[in-house]
């Protein structure tokens, strides 16, 4: 059920527009309620300031099925906001797994911000960090991220479009932290979106791009020319 067709982004990205895609688990979720930081079950590892998330937030519980609306959504509005401003309003997102390989940095997507909004990159990662962390845990690299791994990710940006200047050691990520309690005010989750990455042939087992760099984000290797290493 996930189709590599081509887009307006660089990466490969899920086909959800089809009317018999099927779910990306197995249940149907259940309805999105109010939700508030500071101590419910939804909101767990995101802060303790009492702060309602109610179209800030796109929320998964992490059990079977509660994943396939907003990823859908998510994907959706990236498609939108890339098609009308550009690779400018995208950035790459890679999620670091420290307790599995402190120097792996693996690639998960994009995210897309829509200009002129309260929305910032570092603010599109925290309104979808369970939706991305659930995502890569259990689709990508299970045996990397999920299990006695998942509570250490964390979540990195690179300028959109920039896996060959990643690879080739030529730019730093830049750490997202922060919690939902610092969302802009005026800010929208339908102003960003997240357009996921998608492993294919060998990929499913070996796994896709991944780049090595330090507690920091800056290479650990030199500059390197991909036709020189020809």
């Amino acid at each position: 059920f996930w189709s590599s067709s081509s887009s307006s982004s660089s990466s490969r990205h899920l086909d959800l527009e089809r009317p018999n895609l099927s779910p990306l688990y197995a249940k149907k979720p259940a309805k999105n309620k109010k939700k508030t930081t500071g101590g419910t079950p939804a909101a767990a590892g995101f802060g303790s300031k009492t702060v309602t998330t109610e179209n800030k937030v796109r929320s998964v519980s992490g059990h079977r099925g509660s994943g396939e609306k907003p990823l859908r959504q998510a994907a959706n509005t990236f498609d939108a906001i890339r098609k009308e401003h550009g690779k400018e309003c995208t950035h790459d997102v890679y999620c670091r797994s420290p307790m599995n390989d402190e120097e792996t940095f693996w690639f998960v997507g994009k995210i897309a911000v829509r200009p002129g909004t309260a929305a910032t990159p570092e603010q599109a990662i925290l309104s979808q960090k369970r939706l991305i962390f659930e995502y890569a845990k259990r689709e990508l690299r299970p045996q990397n991220m999920g299990g006695k791994y998942s509570s250490a990710l964390e979540l990195w940006l690179a300028p959109g479009d920039s896996e060959m200047d990643a690879v080739q050691n030529k730019i730093s990520l830049q750490k997202v932290e922060g919690t939902t309690a610092d969302l802009h005010p005026d800010f929208s989750v339908k102003d960003v979106g997240y357009n996921p990455e998608i492993y294919v042939g060998d990929e499913v087992e070996k796994g896709g791009l991944r780049i090595k760099r330090d507690g920091d984000g800056k290479p650990v290797k030199p500059v390197f020319d991909v036709n020189q290493s020809l």
